[in-house]
């Protein structure tokens, strides 16, 4: 018997290309494949569920686990299963990378607080400068990155103990109203007034004033500028005089100056500040961080100041005012310059050196605003004249010290006001609100109102001490209010009633679950717009307005009117969810309590002894003491005592 060794077997080296062994086969020489019908027959000739096994044999264990743990009913005969709609996977994994995100938002806020005081700056400049070193890399919009880094800066997370807010359900009682309330008062002409009033060291006293948010951070600033004003709990604003904020009597050096969360405040007393020698920083809450002072940075060197950003590259606060006082006879207002900072432009011209003339004529809202200037200046013994030759609107202004000869009034809220008004066309009825409406000081969004209310058909009748409004009365609770006109065009609204005009526009959309969307001003967000339409169950398609599933998460109001506007579509559409009722509260306190009380609101508060005394037709409540028995001691059975 010979044995062969390893070594001396017959192999071929795969690496030999010349073994001829080694050669691929000509194709002539390959044997011939069998017919489809011989390997059909031969795979019929197998043995039943082979086939199976060796498919269930080829298959991952991992795959074939999941199929077992599959119920019969998600499993499809002969393998046929239906395709994922296109993205659905990756849809999937973005929300899972957005809930990762806001976790890790969440740790970045929190790791955040535990950086000591000292050094805060340097050590948001060493964040920001690393942030924008790497964010750099994958979005080239150098803005874009510096306010997602001033955002995240921003995040405040609440703490795991604190009880969450809720939404705030908002479920009208959709009667017939019969709405009777002073006009809500307006917190912007108060805020004028305190400022020509600080311009002069006047002494006054406003009253009926609204104290909320944004006039009381006014108040403050203004305080913190040189005036001398107070408040009381009865709505009164003492201006007590002392020095004039404006003029040259002190300069302001190295001081900071908060102005809060309203633009309005920060341009009044920025341009406060330019008519006298200063050199102050500037912040406010976060809504002032993206607020673009571009143009203003432009125009401040025309009047002898600049104003530079605190962070490189950022357009709105913290900034740095430096003002050397030297005030030029003569202003071209540029067309680029925010209306109300062109407002707060006209005010502080009662405080400089000498007389001024505003050239208005290149602005687009110019004549709005100087119609609108001219009787308050007037009314505060400031001497103004418009001159409109050619084209050439200017306005003159003579500076002085205000002297208010008459009780300034407090103007109405005309934002509010057309909320209020508009409540008929929802829901039928009548309102009525009190109020000197011949001096709102704003005739150009009053005639708004009466325009828009005209073009849907409501009857609105003012007078001089009075506005109403009325629709569809007489009409019982269940009966249906007659259609409106429809409103097609909203494009010259002012901003303060695009979203009420916007509501009104809707009703016929909504309660057809479909229509057209009507024209809409310049410069609208439509992301805003289709969030909005979202919350009613509209979408919007090419102009049209098609009907979907209503949204079901909260909305978050960006602003006092949108928030108005959507308590009224609860009317349309029940149990909308509002995030941030608060942004209500902040200027106008007494909404909520009256809307909740619809259809006859009232602001009267009960007294002492009506809220101490128990409700008459509610029962007193009982305090059930509950023991624990062990089951030990049950009894076997309990025998009930027998009733006659």
């Amino acid at each position: 018997m010979t044995i062969k060794s390893h070594s001396s077997r017959e192999s071929r080296n795969p690496r030999d290309f010349n073994d001829p062994r080694n050669k691929p086969q000509e194709r002539s020489e390959r044997p011939e494949r069998p017919e489809r019908s011989e390997w059909a027959s031969r795979r019929s000739d197998r043995p039943e569920g082979a086939t199976r096994e060796r498919t269930e044999r080829s298959r991952p264990d991992w795959a074939v686990r999941t199929e077992q743990r599959r119920s019969p009913r998600e499993r499809f005969e002969g393998g046929d299963r239906p395709r994922p709609p296109r993205g659905a996977g990756l849809l999937a994994e973005l929300r899972e990378l957005d809930r990762d995100l806001i976790k890790m938002i969440a740790r970045r806020s929190r790791m955040l607080t535990r950086l000591p005081a000292s050094g805060a700056s340097d050590h948001e400049r060493e964040l920001r400068t690393s942030w924008e070193e790497h964010a750099s890399a994958v979005s080239r919009d150098p803005k874009l990155i510096r306010q997602i880094f001033a955002l995240l800066q921003e995040v405040e997370v609440a703490p795991a103990d604190m009880e969450q807010p809720t939404a705030f359900n908002l479920a009208p009682m959709r009667k017939p109203v019969n709405v009777d309330l002073p006009a809500p008062a307006s917190d912007r002409l108060p805020r004028v007034h305190m400022t020509l009033a600080a311009s002069g060291a006047s002494e006054c006293v406003l009253h009926g004033v609204p104290l909320n948010n944004p006039v009381m951070e006014c108040l403050k600033g203004l305080n913190q500028v040189g005036a001398r004003l107070r408040w009381e709990e009865d709505g009164r604003i003492l201006c007590q005089g002392g020095e004039p904020v404006s003029g040259y009597s002190k300069s302001i050096l190295d001081k900071v100056v908060h102005v809060g969360d309203d633009p309005f405040n920060l341009f009044l007393i920025l341009f406060q500040m330019v008519t006298r020698p200063a050199r102050l920083k500037i912040i406010g809450e976060s809504g002032l961080k993206f607020v673009d002072l571009a143009p203003l940075r432009h125009f401040l060197p025309l009047l002898g100041a600049r104003l530079t950003s605190v962070v490189p590259g950022q357009e709105g606060l913290p900034a740095r005012l430096e003002s050397s006082a030297m005030l030029p006879s003569e202003v071209a207002v540029p067309a680029d310059l925010p209306a109300d900072a062109v407002e707060a432009l006209l005010i502080a011209a009662a405080g400089w050196e000498r007389p001024v003339t505003m050239a208005l004529g290149e602005h687009p809202e110019g004549r709005s605003v100087a119609s609108k200037m001219l009787p308050i200046l007037r009314d505060a013994g400031i001497e103004a004249t418009l001159t409109d030759a050619e084209g050439a609107l200017s306005l003159h202004v003579v500076p002085g010290k205000a002297h208010f000869g008459v009780e300034p009034g407090t103007g109405i809220n005309l934002s509010a006001a057309a909320a209020l008004l508009a409540l008929p066309a929802l829901a039928g009825g009548s309102v009525k609100l009190r109020g000197a409406w011949d001096a709102t000081g704003d005739d150009q969004t009053r005639e708004g109102v009466r325009e828009l209310f005209a073009a849907v058909g409501l009857d609105m009748r003012f007078s001089a001490d009075c506005a109403a409004v009325s629709f569809g009365e007489g009409l019982g609770e269940d009966a249906e209010l007659p259609p409106l006109k429809p409103l097609t065009d909203l494009s010259g609204l002012p901003s303060s009633l695009f979203p009420v005009g916007l509501v009104l526009a809707l009703i016929p959309a909504v309660r057809a679950k479909g229509g057209d969307l009507p024209r809409l001003p310049q410069n609208t967000d439509m992301t805003l717009v289709e969030s909005f339409l979202n919350q009613l169950g509209l979408s919007c398609e090419d102009g049209r307005l098609v009907s979907i599933a209503p949204a079901s998460t909260p909305w978050a109001s960006p602003s006092f009117p949108w928030a108005l506007a959507l308590s009224l579509a609860a009317f349309l559409r029940p149990n909308i969810k509002l995030v941030n009722p608060g942004i209500v509260t902040n200027h106008l306190p007494w909404y909520w309590n009256a809307y909740n009380s619809l259809p006859t609101p009232s602001l009267a508060r009960k007294s002492a002894e009506e809220e101490a005394a128990p409700a008459p037709s509610r029962p007193a409540r009982r305090r059930v003491l509950a023991s624990h028995t062990p089951e030990s001691e049950m009894p076997d059975e309990i025998v009930y005592p027998d009733e006659d």
